[in-house]
């Protein structure tokens, strides 16, 4: 995976329970290196100034955006329909 990537996921693991695999562990260590400036590590990255170049820095913005949605996508059919709210939980 690319290293924003591992940024991504590490975002979303902070958040589950249960123990850490080493790729689990590794994604976090990523994401705790980059939380306090994660648009700025994203828009350092290749592929964040890749963006930036093409007309993209909004996507790079959105990407960094911590928790800016309360509930997640769930494939369902092929198809992805909101999931549960962080309020349902």
């Amino acid at each position: 995976p690319a290293w924003e990537d591992w940024i991504g996921a590490g975002a979303i693991i902070v958040h589950l329970p249960g123990r850490r695999s080493p790729e689990s562990a590794a994604a976090l260590a990523a994401f705790a290196a980059a939380r306090d400036e994660v648009h700025s590590a994203l828009c350092a990255c290749a592929s964040g100034k890749e963006l930036i170049t093409g007309g993209f820095a909004g996507d790079v913005e959105l990407a960094a955006a911590l928790n800016a949605s309360p509930v997640a996508p769930l494939l369902t059919r092929g198809a992805y329909h909101a999931g549960k709210s962080t309020n349902d939980a």
